[in-house]
């Protein structure tokens, strides 16, 4: 798989069921991906702080309401940098709705195809990656917009906004 980062793209899978976690793990493995299986919601927390993975893979199918709170909450943590999440879902509508709701940002539904399943990571990846690109662009962009070309100092508009923070802040 290229998709021209220079890493492999890192997968959490998060479930109840570490069964069906480990067959999509061995499929997406095959796809090119590391990927990592966590079943507990304070594990799943403690793999997204200790490593941000670049897409979270989240199966709803059986935790209902709990796999929609668990959405929330990676949606809450992970709210510093995009990471899509893909849910996976019985062919329920209102709780695909829900999940939207929540945050997710694309779903597979059981049973599913696993080239299916590696064909999805592969168009949410490129769409993360692009938006990380954007992300440098705009913080390049910012620091151009702050500081002189010629000697790296800050300049005039940089103060006037800082000088505005200080007062605010002094008030």
């Amino acid at each position: 798989m290229d998709l021209s980062i220079g890493r492999i793209p890192h997968v959490l899978i998060a479930g109840d069921s570490r069964g069906a976690a480990e067959r999509i793990q061995k499929g997406l493995q095959k796809g090119g991906f590391t990927s990592s299986v966590e079943t507990e919601l304070d594990e799943i927390i403690d793999a997204v702080d200790a490593r941000t993975p670049d897409l979270v893979l989240l199966d709803v199918r059986n935790s209902g309401a709990d796999g929609i709170e668990t959405l929330r909450l990676l949606r809450t943590r992970l709210q510093e940098t995009f990471v899509p999440i893909i849910i996976i879902s019985k062919d329920d509508v209102d709780e695909i709705i829900k999940a939207f709701e929540a945050g997710a940002d694309d779903y597979i539904n059981e049973p599913f195809h696993m080239q299916e399943m590696v064909a999805r990571v592969k168009s949410m990846l490129r769409i993360k990656f692009l938006q990380d690109e954007l992300q440098n662009a705009n913080y390049r962009l910012r620091q151009l917009s702050i500081r002189d070309g010629l000697t790296g100092l800050y300049n005039r508009r940089y103060f006037y906004e800082r000088l505005a923070i200080e007062l605010e802040r002094a008030r």
